[in-house]
């Protein structure tokens, strides 16, 4: 059996707490709003266990120059299958036009 640090009623726990922290040292109730809003890009310290994890968005040992690699290559395999799927053929980047006009600098 594996233990769990936490579940999701603790965890919302412990945000709030946070978040209720973050305005009374800021003097603010604004402050601390933010970390209800964030995406693992935002990521810059994780504590497990009273043990650091990941400091300064780096996780030691783990190279994230390799990783970020691998999962690109994985996402144009899986972006590239579309078209043997799709009945007209069509290549991966006419399925998936960007969102956003490219920017020409």
């Amino acid at each position: 059996m594996s233990r769990i640090d936490s579940f999701p009623p603790d965890l919302i726990r412990g945000i709030d707490a946070g978040v209720q922290l973050a305005k009374i040292l800021a003097g603010s109730k604004d402050a601390g709003d933010l970390i209800l809003n964030g995406t693992a890009r935002q990521a810059v310290l994780s504590v497990v266990a009273g043990r650091i994890i990941m400091a300064d968005g780096l996780i030691e040992g783990v190279d994230v120059g390799y990783w970020r690699g691998k999962a690109q290559e994985l996402f144009n395999k899986m972006r590239n299958a579309y078209t043997v799927r799709n009945a007209l053929n069509r290549p991966a980047d006419e399925l998936f036009p960007p969102v956003y006009a490219r920017l020409e600098r």
